[in-house]
């Protein structure tokens, strides 16, 4: 898998192109339990990791995987220094539960998360699938 990465370092910085090694994520499967919500994020972890999905504001979300389920997510160092500011601004936002769907809701779009099999996508709410 190839990724554009964001430079942890000053705006002038190049972006760079990068492969990176996608097999310990391929490994998440389903089985997904849900944790409880902590903030303007709500989690899910199995055996093998653990996703988190942080609603930054009803057009961002910000979703992110870790391949072990006891790993901690890290800080972003760009966030430290104040170089990039996410918004934290949510909106008015829900998440339900129906057999092993789990959809996360905002003003402009979903996420959801089949918790049996570990597939997930971003829809508008029109239907129209983003991500």
């Amino acid at each position: 898998m190839a990724l554009t990465l964001h430079p942890e370092a000053l705006f002038d910085s190049r972006y760079v192109t990068t492969a990176l090694d996608s097999t310990p994520y391929r490994s998440l499967g389903g089985n997904f339990r849900t944790e409880p919500i902590t903030g303007n994020a709500l989690e899910w972890s199995n055996a093998n990791g653990r996703m988190r999905v942080k609603v930054c504001a009803p057009w961002l979300l910000r979703v992110r995987v870790a391949p072990r389920s006891g790993e901690k997510f890290a800080a972003s160092v760009t966030e430290q220094l104040g170089l990039v500011q996410v918004p934290n601004k949510p909106g008015a936002w829900t998440h339900e539960q129906a057999g092993q769907e789990c959809v996360v809701r905002t003003e402009a779009m979903e996420f959801s998360l089949d918790t049996a099999t570990g597939n997930w996508r971003v829809r508008d709410l029109q239907g129209t699938t983003l991500v």
